[in-house]
């Protein structure tokens, strides 16, 4: 949906957003922090990549543990072709 509007409109935008991380390292819980320009729909396209980033786990007691947060500026560029 996102590209449709960004793309007609010729406009790129950022979006942040905020996760849990799994003990495995996985996004979870992400959600909408931010998003610029507001109304194209960069924020749900950022929540989109979230399955494909992993981050490292907090670790308590030398284990991995739940529970650890982390926000994501992600910067969207939109190209014509």
């Amino acid at each position: 949906v996102f590209r449709v509007k960004a793309t007609n409109a010729g406009a790129g935008g950022r979006a942040t957003i905020t996760c849990k991380i799994t003990v495995e390292g996985f996004l979870d819980a992400c959600k909408v922090r931010s998003e610029d320009p507001v109304g194209m729909d960069f924020g749900a396209a950022a929540l989109q990549l979230a399955p494909q980033l992993r981050m490292k786990p907090r670790i308590r007691g030398g284990k991995p543990v739940p529970g650890g947060e982390v926000s994501i500026p992600i910067v969207l560029a939109t190209l014509r072709f």
